[in-house]
């Protein structure tokens, strides 16, 4: 039987001291069993594991390792425990767990914001180019609506920050690297307070300045300059750099949310 269709009744480990020694704590085993399971979309978002009694059945295993495993995947974000009805209900994953504990990490490590940022100057120019030399015939559409829209939004900072952020995700999702898209997507949320509160002080100027580049770079990918448009976009970003220094908090290890 295809081991990722088995039905969950049939997950059984071994509880004696030697599969503990062997194979961890079964808390654990449960906890990764079930990971899977919704990763890979056999539960799906929603769907209710059972009760605690159902899952000491299912899995064979103990009160207390049900209620650590259970725990495990709560803290991940991955189950919820509903209220009254006694139950464990799947939630997919979100980014926002990563993120927190890579800001986590990073703040323990006296990192700065400074260095998210220039993690993105070294991370998006090689997107764009992916861009370009995939060929998507939607890509360009996408980016100039976008565009578009910065540019009505010149006379609203908040709404203008909202759609370069934007922007910035739309080149690393149409890149097709989603390793790149969701680094890029957690570093955003790192410092988007920086940036929203950066954005909103700018001057229209500036945010001219921002759409400028951005047509500049789709120029480039409508004349499919691979090359171009990754060189142009790194001296971009370099820029955008120097200029977001000059605000206040560019320095300050980076904070927790």
């Amino acid at each position: 039987m295809d081991r990722r269709r088995r039905p969950l009744l049939l997950l059984r480990f071994d509880v004696t001291n030697e599969g503990m020694s062997k194979n961890g704590k079964i808390s654990e085993r449960v906890a990764g069993e079930i990971r899977r399971l919704i990763a890979d979309g056999e539960l799906s978002d929603g769907a209710e594991l059972g009760s605690e009694a159902q899952l000491i059945k299912r899995f064979a295993a103990s009160r207390p390792s049900i209620r650590e495993a259970v725990r495990i995947l709560e803290s991940e974000g991955l189950v919820s425990i509903v209220k009254g009805a006694r139950t464990v209900r799947v939630q997919q994953p979100s980014e926002t767990l990563p993120t927190r504990f890579i800001a986590l990490v990073l703040r323990s490590q006296k990192t700065s914001l400074a260095d998210a940022y220039r993690a993105r100057t070294l991370l998006e120019p090689p997107a764009v180019r992916e861009v370009v030399n995939r060929g998507d015939p939607k890509a360009l559409g996408f980016l100039q609506d976008i565009v578009e829209r910065e540019h009505r939004a010149i006379g609203d900072p908040i709404a203008f920050s909202r759609l370069t952020v934007q922007f910035h995700e739309e080149i690393t999702r149409l890149s097709g690297n989603k390793t790149t898209h969701l680094l890029l997507t957690m570093l955003r949320s790192i410092f988007e307070g920086h940036f929203e509160a950066s954005v909103s002080s700018a001057s229209t100027a500036n945010f001219n300045l921002a759409v400028k580049a951005h047509r500049i770079l789709l120029r480039y990918i409508a004349r499919k300059d691979s090359n171009g448009a990754e060189k142009f976009w790194a001296r971009h970003l370099a820029e955008v750099e120097k200029r977001m220094s000059e605000f206040p908090g560019f320095n300050d290890i980076v904070d927790m949310f």
